[in-house]
């Protein structure tokens, strides 16, 4: 036995940061306190953001903790800025949380972590094995899946394989917990030392075949406290050889896991493919909705920034501030703040703090593009922060016209609606506002049971449920027949433990259909657009949905605002699709995984609520279609059915949660062929990511900064170099297409320069000698490559 001592500090659940910090700070002191008393005791402590607290609030703490660290006494590791969620979080946070997680221990400690310690996190993307691979970070350790409701993890240690074939080695801890065992299986991360826990726990472990050695870390948990003196009383015992009992033969997490690496090395052990789903908290999927949306939309935010400042201002990058923000935004997906269960003085305060980061974000851009401040603006300047060619949709206050030949609506609350089309990616476009007859206002006309557009016919029921929708262009009825679709259904949502974490299997038994309709109109008929808006109550909450379907791209948007007043009700909508497919295929981190939509055995009985990115896909041969969110991220999927979840309200940790308003938008997207032959994913980025309209934007033009010549290839990331004056460039590959890509840029490049994802050379690469302007790059099927751009001024 390895038995690790160990305090799991949650920075959030039942207390603010500060106190988190608190905490942490009182629980150091006592380790310090026993490490003095019993000079053979180790420790290990693995959040990089906790240290750095400590630095900033306990230097002379932080100096003690140092010195420790020297000995050899005090392990430092864990690769993250936080225990990150793994679900919610975009794939360019996941290489955040390492690249600032690792940066720190290596210029404050010198060493390099190797370990993902990741105990208490709900589930972990498909996406991880390749993002760790690619940080140097070879060992993953976790215990929370032994938490599962229905099926058992065969293997506690084993190679976790992702969706591009990059492998982990792994290691669920099978620390046993006496008087708490809801399943045989059940292990946890807060451990006791004595003889019952480290007997049963090395009897629990299912690879004594392969590796005949174990890892304990043992400490009180959540909220710090760790290993106490009688723990280490019983360490000094078990040091010794016992009759039919393990020995504690180790106290280094590192060392553990590289005795396992040689034992696999001999004996290859077990491969686990794909994500791995967390049969529990399902919740966290939806709860704090407010918070969801805050994060997705400051994921892009601050990379939009950075596109802005890499383009048109690397003289002026602000590096420092910019880390800063993403170092709170990564703070706050800790995975119970981000996940939604903590408590509402958690909120209070992250409430604040995304606030400060959006505040922050628009005074850099400020900053760069001056000519916002101007009192009046002659003309507008439309910047696409995507990497892709879009559609750029502008709506304009107090416009009555453009003077450019673009398409333009008034909506329905009195703004100028622009359609620019074929807006290159990282790009710009003017706009010229003019004095023209103002477009006359949008007048409401009653719905009608049945409405007609260019592209869809829709027919309602009495409730303003859709009965039938037909794809007119593709000769389609996507409504299965005896169904409704955008059907709204609120559900009895009382688990049986974790009100905030946890959705049960048994939720769909009482469900609640939100039936009043208080209004039904049609709020606008233009050449971009079509908008029907219906207003919904139930019981004291109100729920209106404006239903955009957009001429000509299949697509309709379902923009929602609701004043939710209800407690422990799981509101859904339900949108089944007429296609014929047993799997679903769901947006991840940098890339996309399938899941079936029937429930032939447990496993797949067990994943009745699922985590999707940006998109959901059902597809048959020749048609398909998807559902889009701006900030949703909870699915169910049945055969023929896609239910998203909207708002979850549990009363416990917070009494008040998801009460008050929320607006977030979700879209249906039918399309010809696959979601691979289509533009889903660039749909659902325009949906996520729109156009920034300012006043003046030096130095870019209509043409694309950077581009690719291959549309399974997405530009995701354009920022300065941590350590270099040159530009990181991220891309991967999202089809599972072997790909040779040519990125081309506007500028001449000096040098170009393969990376991996902690920005290190991996290799150089050639320069196409023509022009100076491009390079080639290959990709394996979903491959993350970050490239290294010098470019001439």
């Amino acid at each position: 036995v390895t038995a690790v001592g160990h305090t799991h500090i949650d920075l959030a659940w039942l207390w603010t940061a500060q106190q988190a910090i608190e905490k942490g700070e009182r629980s150091f002191q006592t380790v310090l306190k026993l490490m003095e008393e019993y000079p053979d005791y180790t420790f290990f402590q693995s959040q990089p953001q906790l240290y750095h607290s400590m630095k900033t609030h306990y230097p002379e703490l932080y100096a003690a903790i140092k010195e420790k660290v020297r000995e050899g006494r005090w392990e430092v590791d864990g690769a993250m800025w936080v225990e990150a969620d793994c679900n919610l979080t975009s794939g360019e946070s996941l290489v955040r949380q390492i690249l600032y997680g690792k940066r720190f221990m290596k210029e404050e400690f010198q060493v390099d972590s190797r370990i993902l310690w990741l105990p208490d996190v709900f589930g972990y993307s498909a996406a991880l094995p390749q993002i760790l691979r690619k940080t140097n970070t070879p060992y993953f350790m976790t215990t929370k899946l032994s938490w599962n409701q229905f099926n058992q993890i065969p293997y506690d240690s084993f190679y976790w394989q992702g969706i591009d074939g990059s492998r982990v080695l792994t290691h669920f801890i099978t620390t046993i917990s006496e008087g708490y065992s809801p399943r045989d299986y059940y292990t946890t991360y807060n451990g006791l030392l004595d003889p019952y826990t480290i007997k049963g726990s090395f009897e629990r472990y299912q690879q004594k075949d392969q590796h005949d050695e174990i890892l304990i870390a043992y400490g009180y948990g959540d909220g710090g406290g760790g290993p106490t003196k009688e723990m280490l009383e019983v360490q000094k015992r078990l040091q010794k050889t016992l009759p039919d009992m393990p020995t504690i033969t180790g106290n280094h997490v590192g060392g553990f896991f590289d005795r396992l690496a040689n034992s696999f090395a001999e004996k290859p052990g077990p491969v686990w493919y794909g994500e791995l789903y967390f049969e529990y908290h399902r919740g966290t999927l939806t709860s704090i909705g407010k918070n969801k949306k805050a994060n997705r939309q400051g994921e892009f935010f601050l990379q939009t920034i950075e596109k802005l400042y890499s383009i048109c201002g690397m003289n002026r990058y602000p590096q420092a501030e910019l880390e800063q923000l993403w170092k709170q935004l990564l703070f706050n997906q800790f995975h119970d703040i981000l996940p939604g269960s903590s408590i509402k003085e958690v909120y209070d305060q992250t409430d604040q703090e995304y606030r400060q980061l959006f505040d922050k974000g628009c005074e850099l851009i400020h900053a760069l593009l001056p000519e916002t401040q101007a009192p009046k603006a002659t003309s507008w300047h439309v910047f696409n922060p995507l990497g892709q060619a879009r559609t750029g949709l502008v709506y304009l206050d107090d416009q009555t016209g453009v003077k450019e030949a673009y398409s333009t609506q008034r909506t329905h609350d009195d703004r100028l609606l622009v359609k620019i089309p074929a807006m290159a990616g990282l790009s710009c476009k003017t706009l010229t506002p003019v004095s023209a007859v103002p477009q006359s206002k949008q007048v409401a006309m009653r719905l009608e049971e049945s409405f007609e557009t260019a592209d869809f016919k829709v027919i309602f029921d009495e409730h303003f449920d859709i009965i039938s929708l037909i794809d007119k262009r593709h000769q389609r009825e996507i409504v299965p027949k005896g169904e409704r679709l955008n059907q709204l259904v609120a559900y009895e949502d009382l688990p049986m433990d974790y009100d905030a974490w946890d959705i049960d299997i048994y939720y769909q038994k009482k469900p609640y259909p939100v039936k009043q309709v208080l209004s039904a109109e049609v709020v606008e008929q233009g050449e971009i657009r079509d908008t029907l808006k219906i207003k919904r109550q139930f019981e004291d909450s109100f729920i209106t949905q404006w239903l955009h379907f957009y001429h000509g791209t299949g697509r309709i948007d379902f923009e929602t605002a609701v004043d939710w007043q209800q407690h422990q009700l799981l509101l859904k909508a339900l949108l089944p699709i007429d296609v014929n497919t047993l799997e679903a295929t769901f947006d991840i981190q940098f890339g996309q995984v399938k899941r079936p939509v029937h429930q032939n055995t447990t496993w797949d009985q067990a994943r009745f609520e699922s985590c999707g990115q940006k998109w959901v896909d059902l597809s048959e041969g020749n048609y398909g279609v998807s559902i889009l969110t701006d900030s949703k991220y909870g699915f169910n999927t049945d055969y023929q059915k896609i239910g998203l979840s909207l708002i979850k309200s549990p009363i416990d940790p917070y009494p008040e949660a998801d009460q008050g308003f929320h607006e977030f938008t979700y879209s249906l997207y039918a399309h010809e062929g696959t979601w691979q032959d289509v533009q889903t994913m660039e749909e659902a980025l325009a949906l996520n990511v729109p156009v920034l309209t300012v006043p003046g934007v030096p130095q870019l033009s209509a043409e694309a900064f950077l581009a690719v010549d291959q549309k399974n290839v997405l530009l995701d990331t354009v920022k300065k170099a941590e350590d270099e004056e040159a530009l990181i460039v991220r891309l991967y590959e999202y089809h599972n297409q072997t790909t040779a890509c040519q990125l081309r840029c506007q500028k001449r490049i000096k040098k170009a320069v393969l990376t991996n994802l902690l920005e290190e050379t991996v290799a150089e690469l050639p320069i196409e000698p023509l022009d100076a302007q491009s390079i080639t790059i290959h990709f394996q099927p979903f491959e993350i490559q970050t490239i290294m751009l010098y470019l001439e001024d």
